[in-house]
C-alpha cells in the first residue's frame, strides 16, 4: 500500500512547499502569482492545468487578496498551465507548457509562475437604423477621451459587433471610420473602465446605405430608366421625416465635432500660446542676463581705463613734479661765474698771504660754490701765481682749492718753513728803529704760527724771543 503525504503551509506574502517523499514517490507543486496594477478580483480567476491533449488534470482558483495559485503534480509529464479569468479579461501569458522532470522545470525548482493582467475588454455594436444588428466590415477606433490618438483599430463582426481587449481603467472615445457607403446617425461613444469590461451597447448608429447596382441589356448599359425605392416598414412620410431627423442629427454631431475641433484648437493655441511666453520669458531673461553681462564688462572696462587714466595724471603729476623739481634745483644749483668774477678781491704778489683768507671770506659771505673757487681765482692772479697755475693745474682734471693754494704759498716762499727761515734771518736796516724791526719781526713770527696753523697762545714767548732777537 503506498501512502502520499502532502502539506501546505501557508505563510504570508510567501507560500513554502513542504514535499514529503514515502516509499520513493515524489510530489511537485507549481505555484505562483496572478499579479495586476490595477485593482481586480483575483477570486474570479483560476488557473488550470491540461495534459497535452487537452485534458484538465488540475484546477483551482486564486487567493482573494494575493492572487497566489497552487497546483500539485504527482507526475513527470508534458502539460499546459493556462489562467482562465472571466471573459474580456487579458492576460500575459495565457499558457506556458511545462515538461515536469523532476529536475529542471520550474515546478521542481519550486520558482514561480507568474500571469500579469493586461486589461480588460470593452463592448460595443455598430447598428443600422431601426435595426438590432448593423454592418460588417466597418471600421472602429479606440482613443483616450480627448485625445485624437489612436490605440487600437478594429473591425465589426456580421452583427455589426466589436471587441478592444487588454484596455486598462479609464475615460475613452470610439470612433466609426466614415464611408461613402453609409451615413451615420451617430458616429461615437463614450466609454468608462473601472473595475471590469466596458459596455457601450448599440451608440453607434447608421442612418441609411448607398444603392449600387447596373441595368444592361445583351451586355449593353441603358441608360435614363428610372426607379422607385419601395419599403413595406417605412413609408414616404416617415421617411422624410427620418430623412429631417437624421439631418438634423447630422447637424447637431457635426455641430458637436466642430465645437470639439474647435475647444482642440484653442487648447491647441493656448498650449503653443504657453510654450511662445515661456520662450519669450526665456529669451528675455537670456538677453537679459547678456546685457547684464555685458553692463558688468563695460563697467569693468571703465573701471579699468579710469585705472588707467588715473595712473597716467599720477604719472604726469610726479613727472611735472621731477621736472619741476629738477627746474629749481637745477637753477638753484646755477653759478653764474662771470656775473660774480668782478667781486673776486685784486691778486696782489706782495701780500699773498693775506689774500687767500681774505678770498675765501668773501667767498663764503657771497655763498659761491667751493668747486667754482678756483675759476674765479685764475681770472686775477697774476705774476708767478698764473705762471704756476696755467701749465701744472692744466693738467689735473679736479682742481682743489687746498691744493691750489699750497701751491701758491710755495711758489712765493710763504709756506711755514719760509717764514722760519724768514723770521730768523730777517735784520733791522739801518733806517728802521728798534720798535719797527720788533714790528716785522712779530709780524713774520705770526705768518710762521699762522702757516702752521697754531692755535695755542704763544703771546708772552712770542714777545720773548722776539726781544731777545732785537
Amino acid at each position: 500500500m503506498r501512502t502520499n503525504l502532502f502539506l501546505f503551509c501557508v505563510l504570508a506574502p510567501v507560500y513554502t512547499i513542504l514535499i514529503g517523499h514515502i516509499n520513493g514517490d515524489s510530489v511537485f507543486g507549481c505555484g505562483g502569482f496572478v499579479k495586476s496594477d490595477v485593482d481586480i478580483n483575483f477570486s474570479l480567476v483560476e488557473v488550470k492545468l491540461y495534459t497535452m491533449h487537452g485534458s484538465i488534470k488540475y484546477q483551482t482558483d486564486c487567493a482573494p487578496n494575493t492572487g497566489y495559485y497552487l497546483i500539485p503534480l504527482y507526475d513527470k509529464a508534458d502539460f499546459k498551465l493556462k489562467v482562465e479569468p472571466p471573459k474580456g479579461w487579458s492576460f500575459e501569458p495565457e499558457s506556458v507548457e511545462l515538461k515536469i522532470d523532476g529536475t529542471t522545470d520550474p515546478c521542481s525548482r519550486q520558482e514561480d509562475i507568474n500571469f500579469k493582467f493586461t486589461g480588460f475588454s470593452v463592448n460595443g455594436k455598430v447598428i443600422s437604423k431601426g435595426q438590432v444588428n448593423g454592418p460588417s466590415g466597418v471600421t472602429v477606433t479606440l482613443h483616450k477621451s480627448g485625445s485624437p490618438d489612436i490605440l487600437q483599430t478594429v473591425t465589426t463582426a456580421e452583427d455589426g459587433s466589436y471587441i478592444f481587449s487588454k484596455v486598462m481603467p479609464g475615460d475613452y472615445d470610439i470612433k466609426a471610420t466614415a464611408s461613402p457607403k453609409y451615413k451615420f446617425i451617430q458616429q461615437q461613444a463614450k466609454a468608462t473602465v473601472t473595475a471590469d469590461n466596458g459596455d457601450v451597447g448599440s451608440s453607434i448608429v447608421i442612418a441609411g446605405y448607398q444603392v449600387v447596382g447596373k441595368v444592361q441589356s445583351e451586355g449593353e448599359p441603358i441608360k435614363g430608366v428610372n426607379f422607385v425605392l419601395f419599403s413595406k416598414v417605412v413609408n414616404k412620410q416617415n421617411w422624410n421625416k427620418k430623412e429631417d431627423e437624421f439631418k438634423l442629427k447630422e447637424l447637431e454631431l457635426k455641430e458637436m465635432e466642430k465645437r470639439k475641433e474647435d475647444e482642440f484648437k484653442l487648447k491647441q493655441a493656448e498650449l503653443e500660446m504657453k510654450e511662445r511666453l515661456e520662450m519669450e520669458k526665456k529669451e528675455k531673461e537670456d538677453e537679459f542676463k547678456l546685457k547684464e553681462l555685458e553692463m558688468k564688462e563695460r563697467e569693468k572696462l571703465k573701471e579699468l581705463e579710469m585705472r588707467e587714466r588715473l595712473e597716467m595724471e599720477k604719472l604726469k603729476i610726479e613727472m611735472v613734479k621731477e621736472e619741476s623739481n629738477t627746474k629749481v634745483q637745477s637753477k638753484s644749483d646755477y653759478f653764474d661765474a662771470a656775473k660774480n668774477i668782478r667781486l673776486v678781491p685784486k691778486f696782489c704778489e706782495k701780500t699773498v698771504d693775506k689774500y687767500f683768507p681774505q678770498f675765501e671770506k668773501i667767498a663764503n659771505n657771497l655763498k659761491w660754490p667751493m668747486p667754482y673757487w678756483t675759476t674765479m681765482l685764475q681770472s686775477v692772479f697774476e705774476g708767478k701765481a698764473a705762471e704756476i697755475y696755467t701749465p701744472h693745474f692744466h693738467q689735473k682734471k679736479v682742481l682743489i682749492m687746498t691744493l691750489v693754494k699750497q701751491e701758491i704759498l710755495k711758489a712765493y716762499e710763504l709756506v711755514p718753513e719760509a717764514y722760519r727761515q724768514k723770521f730768523r734771518s730777517y735784520k733791522k736796516f739801518d733806517s728802521q728803529t728798534y720798535v719797527e724791526f720788533a714790528r716785522e719781526k712779530e709780524d713774520l713770527f705770526d705768518k710762521w704760527l699762522t702757516s702752521k696753523k697754531t692755535k695755542n697762545n704763544f703771546d708772552q714767548p712770542k714777545t720773548i724771543d722776539v726781544i731777545r732777537r732785537v
